[in-house]
């Protein structure tokens, strides 16, 4: 087996806890530094704050053994460190992710890839050309529920899939700097933050659309529906709504015979209806699709298998999506 990679978290707001999470339960990765510009003592108060909000559920005494440095520099001259996963405001993704590329190391940076789709392939240019894995952590490609679903829509075992409902919203983000109004319009909004994962499904499933009809309501909420070539409607609703209103995400998916839906307020089944009877399919508790993703970014740096499931390229059309789907809000 090989030796455990030590990662560095660059970051430790939300998903820098959540990945802390789940590395922790992984035995062939260490948490081997954290690095971020707050010092350590706010930085652990504001994640006891978190843990306790938002049911992040992290260990925080494993966090406190972790040494914390202020820059890449310091951590590197400290502690070996094999790869990072970059947790900052989407408009660091890009400078943080080719200073660490440089320096020679695995990158798993957090979605949105980099919000400008030029400078995401440059990136992915300088990872080949250094010989360093590059992974936009799109979590849902890793959700056993969508997967059993693109397992459907591939296998055309429900028949040919006609429509679609991907639905995703939650209270406004009030932790870290999202009160700031600067960084929310920097950051491209809920479009951009939360949407994309739903815009990501369908772009890594069913590629490019036909035709994109969007509604947007004051940047927050959208209301979406992409045609594809074969008639197929998939409408993409959600975005930020009242805080602290819970987080909830669903989809509905009508196939020509039978239709499944998925909603995290019960994550254990998935439904599926027939015409005459709904089956429930029971899933359990199946491993968090960070986890999976983690272990995938594992699997890579180790050289174990392609990259397959979730390409970086891919993940820069998805931002490209984005933006096709912000610009037809104002046809």
């Amino acid at each position: 087996m090989p030796a455990a990679k030590r990662v560095a978290l660059m970051g430790l707001g939300f998903m820098g806890l959540t990945h802390a999470k789940h590395i922790s339960r992984i035995q062939q990765i260490r948490l081997a530094a954290i690095i971020d510009l707050q010092p350590r003592n706010q930085l652990l108060d504001n994640a006891d704050r978190l843990n306790r909000e938002m049911g992040i559920d992290v260990d925080l005494s494993k966090i406190q053994e972790v040494e914390f440095f202020s820059d890449l520099e310091a951590a590197l001259a400290a502690v070996q460190i094999d790869a990072v996963i970059i947790c900052l405001p989407v408009t660091l993704h890009l400078s943080a992710s080719r200073h660490c590329l440089e320096k020679g190391l695995h990158v798993l940076v957090e979605k949105p890839f980099c919000l400008d789709p030029r400078a995401g392939g440059e990136l992915i240019d300088l990872a080949a050309e250094r010989n360093r894995i590059l992974m936009v952590a799109q979590h849902v490609r890793f959700h056993y529920a969508y997967g059993y679903l693109k397992r459907c829509i591939d296998s055309r075992r429900l028949g040919r899939l006609k429509l679609l409902v991907l639905y995703r919203a939650g209270g406004r983000p009030s932790w870290g700097s999202w009160s700031d109004e600067a960084v929310v319009r920097a950051s491209g909004g809920p479009l951009f933050d939360l949407q994309i994962h739903d815009i990501d499904f369908c772009n890594w499933v069913f590629g490019q659309p036909d035709d994109i009809r969007t509604s947007l309501f004051e940047d927050q909420y959208l209301d979406t529906v992409l045609t594809y070539p074969d008639g197929l409607k998939v409408c993409i609703q959600g975005g930020w709504i009242t805080s602290p209103m819970p987080y909830e995400s669903f989809f509905i998916a009508e196939f020509e015979h039978g239709s499944l839906k998925y909603s995290r307020s019960d994550p254990t089944v998935i439904l599926e209806a027939d015409g005459r009877v709904v089956r429930r399919i029971e899933i359990g508790r199946q491993k968090s699709s960070y986890r999976n993703e983690l272990e995938h970014f594992l699997v890579l740096i180790n050289a174990e298998e392609q990259m397959e499931v979730c390409t970086p390229r891919s993940c820069v059309e998805s931002v490209e999506l984005c933006y096709q789907i912000r610009d037809s809000a104002g046809k």
